[in-house]
């Protein structure tokens, strides 16, 4: 099962992070061929951006392309800063009534995303492993993906539950689409929900 996050307002932090080409030097026509070869390193540059890089208590991430920055750790995913920071974790799972605390565990770099990099190199996703159900991050061209993996059905009867911890935004919309407001009005879009079957049978 999987969601998509991306922001949709301009985060002067997340620029500042990616900025650095001058865009006042002029420059000759460059022919289809060159425009191809150009596409393809610029290509290759935002996937080797999007690498989870690790840090001394966790991974830091950019993603140019949705407008995001952040820290994953212990206690999950921090994205923006100041005003614009706020946080996702993942704190419980089970059936409806019967939610199973989850505790904080490290991350670590697990399977290649379904998303295949310019190069053809594997670009992996951050996994924490909670026994039967693994949740991950997948930092791809679309946005950072959440998304967990169940090893066996939850104990019980009833709805399946997945309970996401966010602090520091407004949450607003519907079964289909949630969006995220900051304190410093920047608006982050929780969208594309996915799920499928042990089979790899896509589920409603």
């Amino acid at each position: 099962m999987l969601l998509q996050l991306a922001s949709c307002t301009t985060d002067e932090s997340t620029l500042s992070m990616v900025e650095g080409v001058d865009s006042t030097r002029a420059a000759a026509p460059l022919s289809s061929a060159s425009n191809a070869g150009l596409a393809a390193v610029s290509a290759q540059v935002d996937a080797d951006m999007r690498a989870f890089v690790p840090q001394r208590e966790g991974f830091s991430f950019v993603n140019p392309n949705a407008g995001l920055a952040g820290w994953a750790g212990r206690n999950g995913v921090r994205l923006g800063g100041g005003a614009n920071e706020f946080s996702l974790t993942f704190v419980g799972y089970g059936r409806e009534g019967a939610v199973e605390p989850m505790a904080a565990v490290e991350g670590e770099m697990g399977a290649c995303v379904h998303e295949v990099t310019p190069d053809g190199s594997c670009a992996r996703q951050l996994e924490y492993s909670h026994g039967d159900v693994t949740a991950w991050w997948a930092n791809v061209a679309a946005g950072l993906e959440q998304g967990w993996d169940l090893g066996a059905r939850p104990a019980g009867s009833g709805e399946l539950v997945i309970d996401v911890q966010v602090q520091g935004a407004e949450i607003a919309g519907d079964a289909y689409e949630l969006w995220f407001a900051t304190d410093g009005n920047v608006l982050y879009r929780y969208s594309a929900l996915q799920a499928w079957d042990a089979n790899g049978d896509a589920l409603d």
